[in-house]
């Protein structure tokens, strides 16, 4: 256990790096065993205090983690080479979202009535019994399909019982149009 040092500026203990960094105090503990990192001060109590580069290096982790890297691949990296890390993640996920639109995926919406489906449980005979009608979940296929092969993105697709599908038209915005 660390000797009680004296906190050197604005110093955070284990619960407040844990809201910080959205790491546990558990994985803090194990880190500071295994991999000398972070190394926490001691109050007069022996409670670990952490300076603010710590945590700050510690939310870079947590940052890098999230997106797939190993803790101890990246805990002996300095802060600089955290962020610069991050930020070549950052532009590779970017570069990769124009390839998936040159690819013409699209994103639409189905917007169905009520569809007869188990979900509905025993609301469904109080349903029926209002002369609401049911969509088949067949015909929510059908719809998905069709906006699928539309080829248009951004659109809203309605599906009423009996009717083919069609796209929505947002006729007027605004009540003064």
């Amino acid at each position: 256990m660390n000797k009680p040092t004296e906190p050197q500026g604005l110093v955070l203990n284990i619960s407040a790096v844990e809201r910080e960094t959205g790491l546990s105090k558990d994985v803090l503990r194990m880190w500071e065993r295994r991999y000398a990192f972070p190394k926490p001060g001691r109050d007069e109590n022996g409670e670990r205090q952490y300076s603010i580069a710590e945590v700050s290096k510690l939310r870079a982790i947590k940052r890098l983690m999230d997106i797939g890297m190993r803790p101890g691949k990246i805990i002996s990296l300095s802060q600089d080479e955290l962020n610069a890390m991050a930020d070549s993640r950052a532009a590779q996920r970017a570069s990769n979202l124009a390839p998936a639109l040159e690819r013409g995926i699209t994103i639409n919406a189905v917007c169905p009535a009520i569809v007869d489906t188990p979900i509905l449980g025993e609301s469904r005979e109080r349903i029926v019994a209002k002369g609401i009608p049911l969509l088949q979940p067949e015909e929510i296929a059908e719809a998905i399909l069709l906006a699928a092969r539309d080829g248009s993105t951004g659109q809203a697709w309605v599906c009423l019982p009996g009717q083919a599908p069609e796209r929505y038209e947002f006729r007027r915005f605004f009540a003064s149009d």
